[in-house]
């Protein structure tokens, strides 16, 4: 029987349990606080550091410490929630991780497993909406506005940095890189409190081929999700209600004058859907790489904490 540590055990890590019981069918979890008192919680770390598994999903400031503990005390598998860590001496540390020491460390970018970025990925492979030429995101709630979200752990966030861009914006941010596969670079940032803290933020990135890409989080607006690709020969646009490949861009009217191209393909949307099965693949993924024997991927490893450097980088440009 598996042994399964928890690192944090909010929200966030009851999503992940229940990802885990459709999965496994016998484990044991452990759940770790280091001060808080509790007939199911231990205080005593190295009842984390005998799990098979670890999953880190504790507060962001957090995240490097646990990760540097456990890959000095214990030979668990370990899922960290992004971000992997929070400061470019965290980051450098990582980087110099060996080899085998990453291959043992999955960081959870599950937008990487979603329908959505399957689409992206698949239409660019066939060509079907041609070569990416501008790309806009928008992903927000009304977080901010909500009673006792201050003294939260979002809400304490360091002042002059924003919580939306390090656990919202992010995943926005490593889809792009991930589905165009290409080096990105920070092009323009915007912060900015409507209610509590940076709750907003705008980043403007570049990639190496001249694509634009233009993202907003915010805590502080009605829920929204909106997503355009726009290519040379087609677009994707997504929402809350629908996700839609519209190609080719040599569509006419009568009069010869471009119209928008008519639907190649369309099906029914929600983020939040999308969100729990990505979430439940990466899961999968993990467990299945670490009990093959085969290992974590030291490039999808690589990539985290290239968005990770971004969005360090797009915190200190601000």
């Amino acid at each position: 029987m598996y042994k399964i540590g928890f690192i944090g055990f909010g929200n966030h890590a009851a999503r992940i349990s229940n990802c885990l019981h459709e999965t496994l069918e016998c484990f044991e979890i452990i759940s770790y606080h280091p001060s808080k008192h509790d007939v199911q919680i231990t205080n005593d770390f190295n009842d984390i550091c005998a799990c098979d598994f670890v999953f880190i999903t504790s507060p962001n400031e957090t995240h490097f410490s646990y990760l540097k503990k456990l890959i000095k005390k214990s030979n668990a598998w370990i899922f960290c929630e992004k971000p992997p860590c929070v400061s470019v001496s965290e980051l450098d540390y990582l980087l110099r991780l060996k080899p085998e020491v990453k291959g043992k460390i999955f960081f959870n970018f599950n937008y990487r497993y979603s329908n959505l970025c399957q689409l992206i990925k698949s239409s660019l492979a066939d060509g079907k909406i041609g070569a990416v030429v501008n790309i806009v995101g928008v992903l927000s709630h009304g977080l901010a506005f909500k009673e006792g979200y201050p003294s939260s752990w979002r809400g304490k966030y360091p002042i002059g940095k924003s919580v939306v861009l390090d656990t919202s914006l992010i995943h926005l941010i490593d889809l792009c890189s991930y589905a165009l596969d290409e080096s990105v670079e920070i092009k323009y940032v915007s912060g900015k409190s409507f209610k509590h803290g940076l709750d907003s933020f705008f980043v403007g990135l570049e990639t190496v081929t001249k694509v634009n890409i233009s993202l907003f989080g915010s805590y502080s607006a009605p829920y929204c999700f909106s997503l355009q690709i726009l290519g040379t020969d087609g677009l994707i646009e997504a929402n809350d209600t629908s996700l839609v490949l519209k190609a080719p861009r040599d569509t006419f009217n009568e009069e010869g004058f471009f119209i928008t191209p008519p639907e190649y393909y369309r099906d029914e949307y929600s983020f939040e859907v999308d969100y729990q099965s990505s979430l439940q693949a990466a899961v999968n993924t993990f467990l299945n790489q670490a009990s093959s024997g085969e290992g974590c991927s030291i490039v999808d490893f690589d990539l985290s904490l290239k968005t990770t450097k971004l969005v360090l980088d797009a915190q200190l440009s601000h």
